[in-house]
């Protein structure tokens, strides 16, 4: 056969094929003889209906006044109403739905585990197809357009839905368990927030139009609600189904005679290219007892899902981080010998505005202070900085207010909170309620561990609040003074983040004298001496990061496409235990003579 004849026979096949998808029940073929003078449109098409027998649902929309007399087949009738008032209609076998002209549609559908002849047959079968409105296949990537009125693109909806659930219920549905070694599969409760577990993560992922995006905290997550204008789709689909037009929901309103507009006049229709949730999503359900994830899905993606499962499921490495929060006196501030404006070579300094501390009208100003940068780096894990703290604190002019320690996972947040409670009588008009006020510390760490070519740093999320009782009330509650920092920073191993800028005032009195004779009447004053005033001192938090256990696993790096890749052939993860880190020399080697000094603290352990 040569080529030019190939091409005959192909176009007679397509012209076939659309013969055979554009059989429909058309309208009766009865005669229709009508006058109309200055008769309302939609009056027109009822009594079209009503003498071709058959039943009507016209949009809100139509409207218009007929003056003339017809004698016409009820196709050329319809089609002359639609070319004069702007309309569409489409006849499904059992009624005549007629749209304004600009509530045409078009979606694109997805053949899943079907092919084109599939539709097409079943849609002849039915009556469905309409030579008005060909579909438009696409083999390639194997997706169907459909465009017409509503009620057309209804009727192609629900043969491509029941389509899809017979190639489901070929295939099934497998389910299979995937212990987990390293995370966790439920979620979590930690203070307030819920914490998501892996099925979370991994349900958010699959199902489009998730509650939470990124794995937000739980907490804050709200159900949707159905609103009239855009009702619960799979309601809807099932009203459709049984009574083959669109009905009314029960929740949002009564139903129009139409059947086909909302309460708030606009068709109920699922947006274009948003798909309703299908049953080939997989779904994770977390088992606490084994601390498993249950997967059912289609088999051929199961391995799919172990790979991902295999990558999420990786050993994070310890953090033990140490919090030293420190008070000194602003006149012994400038001894510690802090340098502010500390930067490290490619790094740049780190700031944070809670504001600059301010010294005491009797220690002088310091320059270093009136800096808007209030948060340093330290070496040697600040065991120079608390040499010298002990030193001052002999004179009673430091003092280490705690200490407190926690081991936590990198990327988890660590809490630390030391608060003091007071409750407060409120009286009603008959009986008395208790309020709880409460202020101390509270300081929130997240570290994240990037392991680099060269050198290995920890990024850190920190959280403090700084509160307390200044001694006033105001209506018997007590006035609480309460400061916040946020900051992050970026810390090389072996170095800690020393963060200032909270100023605490205290009052002060006593008095002095000679044991007897400062009593003495009228002569014992000069004998004693009383002294007061008000102490200034300047809140410090010391935070020493130290990763200990694993080694710390590398983070993800995008490719150059911003692509992380998610599938690959499963890899055999073994767990070994913790080895504890080697430790360090009992004395650090000595500096080369001439070697320049780190900048920040200027203090070296000999």
């Amino acid at each position: 056969m040569t080529p030019r004849a190939m091409r005959y026979a192909r176009l007679i096949c397509v012209a076939l094929v659309m013969a055979v998808c554009g059989a429909q029940a058309g309208l009766p073929d009865k005669r229709f003889v009508y006058r109309a003078d200055g008769k309302r449109l939609t009056e027109v098409l009822q009594d079209f209906a009503a003498a071709q027998s058959i039943s009507v649902v016209i949009d809100a929309g139509i409207e218009g006044t007929v003056n003339g007399q017809f004698d016409a087949r009820p196709e050329d009738f319809m089609r002359t109403i639609g070319k004069s008032y702007g309309v569409i209609w489409y006849f499904d076998g059992m009624a005549l739905f007629v749209y304004p002209s600009r509530m045409i549609q078009s979606r694109l559908f997805r053949l899943r585990g079907y092919s084109r002849n599939k539709v097409q047959r079943m849609l002849a079968s039915m009556g469905l197809g309409d030579p008005r409105y060909p579909l438009r296949f696409n083999d390639a990537e194997q997706t169907l357009l459909a465009y017409g009125p509503p009620r057309h693109i209804e009727l192609v909806q629900t043969v491509i839905d029941t389509l899809d659930g017979s190639a489901r219920d070929r295939v099934g549905s497998s389910i299979r368990v995937f212990p987990l070694v390293n995370t966790v599969a439920a979620d979590r409760i930690s203070g307030n927030v819920r914490v998501p577990g892996l099925a979370s993560t991994l349900n958010n992922l699959f199902t489009r139009g998730s509650r939470a995006a990124g794995g937000a905290p739980e907490a804050n997550l709200m159900t949707g609600a159905d609103t009239p204008a855009n009702g619960n789709p799979n309601k809807r689909r099932a009203q459709e189904l049984a009574y083959g037009a669109r009905a009314g929901d029960p929740e949002s309103g009564p139903a129009r005679k139409d059947g086909v507009r909302d309460p708030a006049g606009r068709l109920v229709v699922p947006e274009a290219g948003v798909e309703t949730a299908r049953d080939d999503t997989p779904f994770f359900q977390a088992d606490e007892a084994s601390n498993a994830i249950i997967v059912r899905g289609v088999p051929e993606r199961m391995a799919q899902y172990q790979t991902l499962i295999r990558q999420l499921d990786v050993a994070q490495p310890q953090v033990e981080i140490e919090a030293t929060i420190i008070d000194v006196s602003t006149e012994s501030f400038d001894s510690l010998g802090i340098e502010w404006d500390y930067s490290r070579v490619g790094k740049g300094g780190i700031f944070v505005s809670p504001g600059s501390p301010n010294t005491g009208s009797g220690g002088g100003s310091s320059p270093t202070l009136f800096s808007p940068n209030v948060t340093t780096l330290v070496a040697d894990a600040g065991r120079s900085l608390l040499a010298r703290i002990r030193a001052l604190e002999g004179n009673g002019r430091a003092r280490i207010v705690s200490r407190p320690k926690v081991l936590g996972m990198a990327n988890r947040t660590a809490s630390m909170v030391d608060r003091r409670l007071a409750s407060v009588r409120v009286a009603g008009n008959l009986d008395a309620n208790l309020f709880t006020v409460e202020a101390g510390t509270t300081l929130q760490v997240m570290p994240q561990i990037v392991t680099g070519v060269d050198r290995k740093e920890l990024r850190l999320s920190l959280f403090i609040e700084d509160g307390a009782f200044e001694g006033k009330a105001v209506d018997a509650i007590p006035i609480i003074k309460r400061t916040e920092i946020r900051t992050e920073a970026a810390l090389l191993e072996g170095e800690s983040l020393l963060i200032g800028g909270i100023s605490v005032d205290s009052d002060i009195g006593g008095r002095s004298g000679l044991p007897g004779l400062s009593r003495v009447p009228l002569v014992g004053g000069l004998f004693r001496h009383d002294e007061s005033g008000k102490v200034r001192r300047e809140r410090l938090f010391l935070i020493t990061p130290k990763v200990v256990g694993l080694q710390a696993a590398p983070v993800a790096v995008p490719s150059s496409r911003g692509e992380v890749p998610l599938s690959g052939p499963p890899r055999p993860q073994t767990i070994s235990p913790a080895t504890p880190p080697a430790s360090p020399p009992a004395t650090p080697p000595a500096a080369a003579p001439g070697a320049p000094r780190t900048p920040g603290l200027p203090l070296q352990m000999p």
